[in-house]
């Protein structure tokens, strides 16, 4: 039996050569890895691992936007 130790250690070299191939190709995969760490299929790390971009990126967004209408309130004082 692997222990989670194990699976946190081995997790790149467990996967496929394609898999290794569009990790290191990404710009970015943190969100993917976090899962894969965990033992999770690669499949659905890329996932899980998108939707975790999408929320970060949405709240950015909306914190961008709060900061842009603060500014202006604050320039009409």
């Amino acid at each position: 039996m692997t222990s989670l130790n194990d699976i946190e250690r081995y997790w790149f070299t467990n996967l496929n050569k394609t898999d290794k191939k569009y990790i290191t190709d990404h710009p970015d995969p943190s969100h993917m890895i976090y899962y894969l760490q965990r033992g999770l299929k690669f499949d659905h790390a890329l996932r899980l691992g998108y939707m975790d971009s999408v929320r970060e990126d949405i709240e950015v967004e909306q914190n961008l936007n709060k900061a842009n209408n603060n500014v202006k309130n604050n320039l009409l004082l």
